[in-house]
């Protein structure tokens, strides 16, 4: 009779126990399209990641490029400020030096003028 019991007890339970089942089956099931939509997600945003990162090497490469070319041009102009530098130099010990020829000039003109010189006159005879 116990037996009975039981066993009815327990069959009264299967369509309970059952449906607790198909509930969570149901569940899986729903958490399993999420996990699958996620992944799907998950595989654009990897591929949304792998074209920036194309795209961010493409920038490193020309900032780089741009970095050189920087260089290249500061040490353009450095040559060039060292080479005006000269170049000024040169202007000044260029100007003095006829600073000092002008000088030397005007000294000797004016001791030529003091000395007199005597001037040679030429007679051209115009009767033969």
């Amino acid at each position: 009779d116990q037996s009975l019991v039981e066993f009815s007890s327990v069959r009264e339970q299967v369509p309970d126990r059952f449906s607790a089942i198909t509930d969570k089956l149901v569940g899986l099931s729903k958490s399993l399209q999420l996990t699958e939509a996620e992944l799907e997600t998950l595989k654009s945003q990897t591929a949304e990641l792998k074209e920036e990162t194309v795209l961010l090497k493409s920038v490193k490469e020309s900032l780089d490029n741009t970095d050189k070319t920087n260089d290249e041009l500061r040490r353009k102009v450095e040559f060039l400020e060292r080479d005006r530098s000269e170049h000024e130099h040169t202007v000044e010990l260029l100007h003095k030096k006829f600073e000092e020829n002008y000088q030397e000039l005007s000294s000797a003109k004016s001791i030529l003028a003091k000395k007199k010189v005597p001037t040679v006159r030429l007679c051209v005879d115009t009767t033969a």
